[in-house]
């Protein structure tokens, strides 16, 4: 989901553990089909379709880049409801799905302006379908779900490395 800390998480981890650091917004707007636009004016500019086709390219493009050196990427909040970019991902790597209160997070969309992807009248309402529908999905296809409930960087990394860590392990140790 949007504002969860998956790049500031991301760029800690790939610091520590000395990795390059991929944002989906940076992979999608490098693409020639993005003509130079950021990823939001792309969305703008061609709809929910071009987007989530130009997301799929830009998640093959990052796999093809993972199948050559282990890096960490941050991908964007919705890409869960793009299932060819998802197939894409989940062929590599572990996939972490990093949960935040939901009153917390709508409270953290907001401070930016209420976004396209919720009603102006019922924005709330909105948020709690979406965050239900996306958790669903998240559960099928991550390896990891990370319970952050509103905890600092600090603390979120630390409850970060140790599960990757615990996944390190063999079993029964």
């Amino acid at each position: 989901m949007k504002h969860t800390g998956k790049s500031s998480l991301g760029k800690k981890l790939a610091q520590v553990r000395r990795l390059p650091f991929r944002d989906r917004d940076q992979l999608l707007e490098n693409l020639p089909e993005a003509q130079g636009r950021s990823a939001r004016d792309v969305f703008r500019a061609g709809g929910k379709e071009l987007f989530q086709r130009l997301e799929a390219l830009a998640a093959a493009g990052a796999v093809q880049e993972m199948r050559r050196a282990p890096l960490v990427l941050a991908w964007g909040g919705g890409t869960i409801d793009n299932p060819p970019a998802v197939k894409h991902l989940a062929s590599i790597g572990v996939l972490i799905h990093l949960k935040e209160k939901p009153e917390l997070l709508f409270e953290r969309i907001l401070k930016g302006g209420l976004p396209a992807f919720l009603s102006p009248v019922h924005p709330w309402e909105d948020f709690q379908v979406l965050y239900r529908e996306r958790t669903l999905r998240m559960r099928e296809v991550c390896t990891l779900e990370l319970e952050l409930n509103g905890v600092d960087l600090d603390t979120a990394f630390r409850r970060l490395s140790e599960s990757l860590e615990s996944l390190d392990r063999p079993t029964g140790e």
